[in-house]
């Protein structure tokens, strides 16, 4: 991006999901909740923070897709252990810009192929043997003429 000086730049401020998270985050790396602690219930949130019910079930589930929390149904959401961890994730790609998605493309491909050679360095014999069986269901899918996919 190429930032003109006769044409000030706006940044687009934060969701409201996005705040909620990072606040309720920052309430447990700072170990005010902890791990095992029930969130207060999304009423609460909502009247706490000014905000809608949906607004507090979006915060929270991006709480629970990195990891921090677990929701269990009719008990609440609860702190996960070890929350100090967020999981990867690439916020807001510009897909189209073609130089970020190669770079997007190359760091998976280097994650996959790593991710492969770890897996065929570990695997166990049965594990090997179910692998070939598949191959071969495959192959002789193939040879009759049918995709060698199976979808279940």
């Amino acid at each position: 991006m190429v930032l003109k000086e006769d044409k000030p730049q706006k940044l687009a401020p934060p969701s409201l999901p996005d705040e909620i998270a990072r606040c309720l985050h920052e309430e447990i790396r700072k170990n005010v909740l902890k791990p095992g602690d029930r969130l207060p219930t999304k009423q609460q949130l909502s009247r706490a923070f000014g905000v809608s019910r949906p607004v507090v079930r979006e915060a929270i589930s991006r709480l629970r897709y990195d990891g921090i929390v677990e929701s269990f149904q009719g008990r609440g959401v609860f702190v996960k252990g070890g929350a100090d961890g967020m999981s990867f994730r690439i916020d807001d790609p510009d897909l189209g810009d073609q130089q970020e998605l190669e770079h997007i493309l190359e760091l998976l491909v280097t994650v996959e192929v790593a991710a492969t050679a770890l897996a065929a360095e570990r695997r166990s014999a049965k594990q090997l043997k179910g692998i070939k069986q598949a191959l071969d269901a495959m192959a002789a899918a193939i040879d009759r003429g049918l995709s060698g996919v199976t979808r279940t």
